[in-house]
């Protein structure tokens, strides 16, 4: 199995206000997988912070 990752951080068109406070931008972690046969599947891990207890700290 081939694993690739990469981290991103992308502003938001415009900022985005909740309770929590005001949002300017959107981090998070792109993945690809391969495996021996070639088969390729894409993901995507970015937790929402205050919606849960996720993080992209490790």
């Amino acid at each position: 199995m081939r694993w690739q990752w990469r981290i991103y951080e992308e502003p938001l068109q415009e900022p985005l206000t909740t309770a929590q406070g005001i949002w300017r931008s959107r981090s998070g972690i792109y993945l690809r997988l391969e495996d021996e046969q070639g088969q390729v599947g894409y993901g995507e891990i970015a937790p929402l912070p205050g919606w849960g207890s996720e993080t992209l700290e490790c």
